[in-house]
């Protein structure tokens, strides 16, 4: 089968390749399961919950899609107490051309992919990122496994783990790029 990809609309223009990076921002699956960030604690019945935001990316709520800004700050947290939450489902996929190399004011690029707080029933298998501007693969808490995986041509960290990930990653192949600031 042919993999589902993900690539910049310039690719239905002209040929593409590892030289072309940062092209759009790319995916991010958050999910409620345990971090290890102390940025925001919640109070719940059995202790503290931990949560972040994606505004450590210097991704700001600033109301897009008829979301009011309060709203949307709700869609940028992730963590949690629910291990077992399901994040969704990638399988057969493709990310090319993809994240930033803008470093924000947290010391963050973004990657072409992240993973923050997502649980045990997220099913990951057969990825691959290819030509990125940040990031490759960028994982902050959560309990998952991902396997078969590639990554190429990433200038900075192929993989990213942050914030207590309790998971499995099995069988990748990486190819770092051979950028200067690799």
């Amino acid at each position: 089968e042919a993999p589902v990809i993900f690539t910049s609309v310039r690719a239905l223009e002209e040929t593409l390749d590892h030289n072309d990076v940062g092209l759009w921002g790319g995916i991010s699956i958050l999910g409620n399961s345990r971090i290890n960030s102390d940025v925001d604690q919640i109070a719940s019945g059995e202790g503290i919950v931990l949560q972040n935001s994606l505004a450590s990316f210097e991704i700001l709520a600033i109301g897009r899609h008829g979301l009011s800004v309060l709203e949307e700050q709700e869609l940028l947290k992730y963590g949690g107490d629910d291990d077992t939450g399901d994040s969704g489902s990638l399988d057969y996929v493709s990310i090319r051309h993809a994240g930033s190399p803008v470093t924000s004011a947290y010391g963050e690029e973004f990657p072409a992919l992240l993973f923050a707080g997502a649980g045990e029933g997220t099913t990951l298998s057969n990825i691959e990122v290819f030509a990125t501007a940040g990031d490759g693969l960028s994982i902050r808490g959560g309990l998952f496994d991902l396997r078969f995986f590639s990554i190429a041509y990433t200038p900075y960290n192929a993989v990213d783990v942050d914030e207590g990930f309790r998971g499995t990653l099995q069988y990748g192949l990486i190819v770092q790029a051979a950028f200067e600031n690799s």
